[in-house]
This record gives C-alpha cells, sequence and structure tokens, in this order.
C-alpha cells in the first residue's frame, strides 16, 4: 500500500459526521497552483495538488447513517484518513444502493 493510483476509489468525508462523495481516481498526480478552493475565510488558501476524480456518489450521508453493525469507519481527523487495500463494506453498499451495482 502506498499512494494513490488510476482507478483507486476515494471518498471525502466530513471528519467524524458524514460523507460528501465517493469517486474514481482518473488521473496522475497533477499540479496547478491555486487549483481548489479550500474553504478557509481566508480568499488566498487553495489546493494545488490535486487527481481528477470521476464522481460516483455526491450526496451527503451522515456517518452514522452509513456504517452497518460491527463496521468500522474512518479515522476521525487529519487530510487523508488512510490508504486501505481494499473498498469498506459500508462504501461497496452505498455504491450497490446508489447505482445498483459496485464496479
Amino acid at each position: 500500500m502506498g499512494s494513490l493510483e488510476i482507478g483507486d476509489y476515494v471518498a471525502v468525508n466530513n471528519t467524524n459526521h458524514g460523507l460528501f462523495g465517493v469517486g474514481i481516481v482518473t488521473s496522475a498526480y497533477e499540479y496547478e497552483k491555486g487549483k481548489h478552493d479550500t474553504g478557509a475565510k481566508d480568499p488566498e488558501e487553495f489546493y494545488s495538488h490535486y487527481r481528477e476524480v470521476e464522481w460516483k456518489y455526491t450526496d451527503y450521508v451522515r456517518r452514522r447513517d452509513i456504517l452497518g453493525p460491527g463496521e468500522v469507519g474512518w479515522r476521525p481527523y487529519g487530510t487523508v484518513g488512510s490508504l486501505e487495500e481494499e473498498v469498506p463494506p459500508y462504501i461497496r453498499r452505498l455504491l450497490r444502493e446508489a447505482l445498483g451495482h459496485f464496479s
């Protein structure tokens, strides 16, 4: 397990509260100064390092509504939570329910 690769799934969460989206990485690492707004109060703060993503699921879902009995969710801190060998069961379930399948 090392870094993200094209074809890997990514999930964007709000630390402890919920999930904003799930997508598939479609590009290698890229850099463009000021590419994405961070949402910070300072209008000069941007994310410049990125990868393109094809978003498969973009509805917000609360953490407590996505985790099944006995499932362990993402770590509630940090910019990059973790890199996992497999897509967690709750993400597989979410994609199956939203898309009718998990590919």
